[in-house]
């Protein structure tokens, strides 16, 4: 083709037929009508999120749950949303972002076309923190229960690093402590007994999963969404031993985005820890988080004798979480988690010898006596104490503590009904070895040690979303299989003393009959089946009703130390008890909430280790509370809560004593009542921008009812009504770890400069005086802890537009001992454990986002 002819042929006018004209405009037309049609019919839900001045907020997670299950969006630079397509239905939506104050829209109908949500969103000043303290996430100010609720952040400041120093920040708490077990006291219920026939009288929960021991709890708060402490019986939802309450320890979850961190601390005492997570995001669907600890430090009790120094630190923690979510309304989280704790520790039950009580005018051991600090374990040649730090002891104190967990929790959420498993299964050992004669002779030695093997599943059907009427209904199974076994060697015989009761001399001559050893070998299989409602009566009453039904099972065999055969071998029982819960609750205003409640917890009965024929009964108790949670504008926040909770069939020890060795063998019995009655108010304000002002006060009056008790020594009354048989009765005496008054107050400010923000922070802690254990001792107190304040001093410095932080801090300011636990002892020695001393150091934090 000629240049001239292809010029004519590609730019010559072509000829369009009018059909064909005619064809493509209502090809056209109808295309864009069919676009337009299916842009409107497609539902959803979109908006725009402002602040109070009518500016779009970025960054705003906007969460709907509904009929398409759970699904997320994020506002973009102008507030603007758009959840779509979703199914039809009624839907709850959620808008959250640090530093405001959450909005829920509880009844958004998604028909055809987007449904319009637009809200303006205030500033919080105060932290709005969700709690599953009802199986459930809910706003804590909306939840009709007694809860302090942790955040990570607020642990992570304050220095709240485990289970002991909750004390120091939430009301109704005292953390009781020996050995490697912890013994917390909510409202007037207390764990005291921690041997294998013994369950705790507060639960602790981890990521929804039950810890039956006490010494599980001594781990420390690594990498934590938040601590939840629930005061009062939570018998019907989470069920097991939460006779008194509840701690439960939130891990934080793997999420979407690159996330990791550390932490370095140096501290006095050659403190030595680094804490780190890893956030790492495969996909959408597929998350993992990792987190680790690693602390060393030198053992805060002077030993002056051969052995090395107590209460150290030789801690390992690492823990794994995988998120897979391969649909919208499905998720998988899998854990897994390895702890283990070396070291010399504190030994069995306490570090320190505290003498005796002597009658002055006969110098006879007695309860009425005064204090002799001298100690008259057999043994000892009168060994006295010095210091609450500082002892001299000849035999090593020996820590090994480790535990190994897995589990699985699978969700499903529908349109109207979500699911949930749970599955967890756990090994945990502990032993402890210590100075059996707590003096610097080589006389005796002495362990405990307990291994424990676990599986637990719970399944939970509720209804999903924000409904007038909401119910949670599950299954709970728990196989605990337990050994446990105490041993006291008294290698060397003594030398009696001249004058009774006073301690008796070493020889180095071999004790061929000085062993005591017991053994205790339980399974136990708890089932239970439980549910709850709550129904919206008017617009703002609701009304829960819930119910639990627990059968516990114990197949018990022990050897005896004392008469060196078995007294029980495969002895079975059951006991079944329904504990209920009935509350109701006003929204006055959205800010303002009103509640009472009855709710009822129970712990199974058990065996007596040194009496083959004795079982104890269940632990009961029934709780009446009434309580307030008002928000304040965005800068206070005043809970309150009044309650009063009447426990009955609680235990008491009872003591027998090996003949040959001296171990003093301890079992239980039921004794009597208690009744607690008290007032917690929480008050957090932050009366401008940079001041933060967090105050609790706690009262309560806890009192023993007739409570039959043995007398911890030959002779005496100590002011109590005596019975036949050395026995007591402590009625009307002051339940032990339960002081009439605690009072916590935590204060910071914030102070800009162009080097970063300067933040002093402040906490003092001041309780009344308490008992540290059942009965008091003496007639100047031995085992009384005197009414005590105690200060904790911080300064954080966050540097400028960067992602680290220095903080330097002082605990215990005043250096104050704080008597943990104190009791008597074989040979009529006291026993005691007190907190830590004055502690410093400073810690680097830094965390990429």
């Amino acid at each position: 083709m000629c240049p001239t002819v292809a010029r004519r042929f590609f730019t010559r006018p072509r000829r369009v037929h009018p059909m064909t004209r005619w064809l493509l405009f209502v090809s056209v037309v109808l295309l864009s009508f069919g676009v337009r049609a299916d842009a409107q019919m497609e539902s959803g839900i979109g908006g725009t999120v402002r602040d109070g001045q009518g500016l779009g907020i970025p960054g705003v997670t906007v969460t709907v749950t509904g009929p398409g299950g759970l699904r997320t969006a994020i506002t973009d630079q102008q507030g603007a949303y758009r959840l779509a397509p979703l199914p039809a239905g009624t839907y709850h939506v959620r808008f959250e972002l640090s530093g405001f104050r959450p909005v829920d829209r509880p009844e958004v109908t998604v028909a055809t076309g987007l449904a319009a949500i637009d809200v303006a969103m205030q500033i919080a000043f105060i932290e709005s923190v969700t709690v599953t303290a009802q199986r459930r996430e809910e706003d804590l100010q909306r939840v009709p229960i007694a809860i302090t609720a942790l955040t990570g952040e607020v642990i992570e400041q304050s220095g709240t690093v485990d289970v002991s120093r909750l004390q120091f920040i939430a009301p109704g708490i005292n953390v009781g402590r020996a050995g490697e077990d912890i013994r917390p006291a909510i409202r007037g219920a207390r764990t005291e007994q921690v041997g294998a026939v013994n369950d705790p009288a507060v639960g602790f929960h981890v990521d929804g999963v039950y810890k039956g021991r006490p010494s599980q709890a001594v781990n420390a708060f690594i990498d934590v969404e938040r601590v939840e402490v629930q005061r009062g019986p939570q018998g019907t939802l989470f069920g097991r031993n939460t006779f008194g309450g509840n701690v439960h320890v939130v891990s934080k979850l793997p999420t979407r985005a690159l996330d990791f961190g550390a932490d370095v601390t140096l501290g006095n005492y050659n403190r030595r820890k680094v804490e780190g997570f890893v956030n790492l995001p495969i996909n959408d669907k597929v998350q993992f988080r990792v987190a680790a600890n690693v602390e060393r430090r030198n053992g805060y009790i002077e030993n002056t004798g051969p052995a090395p120094d107590l209460w150290d630190e030789d801690l390992n923690y690492v823990r794994a979480i995988a998120r897979i979510a391969p649909t919208s309304n499905f998720e998988l989280l899998i854990r897994g988690t390895h702890w283990d704790q070396g070291g010399n520790g504190q030994g069995d039950f306490g570090f320190v010898s505290l003498g005796t009580v002597r009658d002055p005018s006969t110098g006879l051991i007695s309860l009425d006596g005064v204090r002799d600090p001298v100690s008259p374990r057999r043994g000892t040649a009168g060994a006295q104490l010095d210091s609450p730090y500082r002892l001299n002891r000849d035999i090593p104190f020996t820590r090994d503590v480790w535990e190994n967990v897995g589990s699985a929790e699978a969700t499903w959420r529908g349109r109207y009904v979500q699911a949930k498993s749970l599955t967890n299964y756990g090994k945990f050992h502990s032993f402890r070895q210590n100075d059996g004669d707590y003096s610097s002779n080589l006389h005796a030695i002495e362990h405990t040690s307990e291994d424990l093997e676990s599986f637990s599943q719970e399944f939970q059907v509720g209804s999903s979303g924000q409904r007038r009427v909401s119910w949670l209904g599950g299954a709970f199974y728990l196989r605990d299989d337990l050994g446990y076994r105490f041993f006291f060697n008294r290698m060397f015989l003594d030398v009696p003393s001249p004058t009774p009761g006073r301690a008796s001399s070493p020889t180095t001559i071999p004790n061929p009959a000085g062993v005591f050893s017991n053994l205790e070998l339980l399974d136990i299989t708890s089932k239970a089946v439980f549910g709850q409602v709550t129904a919206g009566l008017t617009e703002t009453v609701r009304a829960t009703v819930g119910l639990r039904r627990t059968t516990d099972t114990k197949n018990y065999s022990s050897f005896n130390g004392v008469t060196q055969q078995f007294t029980r071998q495969n002895v079975k029982r059951d006991w079944s008890k329904t504990t209920w819960r009935a509350a109701v609750d006003y929204q006055v205003r959205p800010s303002n909430l009103l509640y009472g409640s009855v709710s009822t917890g129970f712990i199974a009965g058990g065996f007596a280790f040194a009496a083959p024929n004795l079982v104890f009964n269940p632990q009961e108790v029934t709780a009446f509370e009434v309580g307030s949670k008002n928000d304040f504008g965005a800068r206070a926040q005043v809970n309150v809560s009044v309650y009063h909770n009447d426990f009955k069939d609680l235990l008491a020890n009872l003591f027998t004593t090996d003949p040959v060795s001296g171990a003093v063998v301890t079992y239980q019995t039921n004794a009597g009542a208690v009744k607690a009655t008290g007032v917690e108010v929480e008050l957090q304000t932050v009366p401008v921008d940079a001041f933060r002002l967090n105050v609790t006060l706690a009262l309560q009056d806890a009192a023993y009812g007739t409570f039959i008790t043995p007398n911890p020594f030959p002779r005496g009354t100590g002011g109590y009504q005596t019975l036949p048989g050395n026995l007591l009765n402590l009625d009307g005496s002051q339940v032990a770890l339960s002081p009439k008054a605690r009072l916590t107050v935590s204060a910071s400010y914030d102070i800009k400069t162009n080097a970063g923000t300067f933040t002093p922070l402040v906490q003092s802690y001041s309780s009344s005086s308490y008992s540290a254990w059942d009965t008091v001792i003496g007639r100047d107190g031995v085992n009384v802890q005197d009414a005590y304040s105690r200060t904790d001093l911080r300064l954080i410095w966050a540097l400028p537009n960067q992602p680290w932080r220095i903080q330097a801090y002082v605990e215990n300011l005043e250096n104050k001992a704080i008597l943990l636990r104190a009791l008597r002892g074989g040979d009529d020695f006291i026993q005691g454990v007190y907190g830590p001393p004055r502690t410093a150091g400073v810690r680097l934090s830094y965390q990429f986002r």
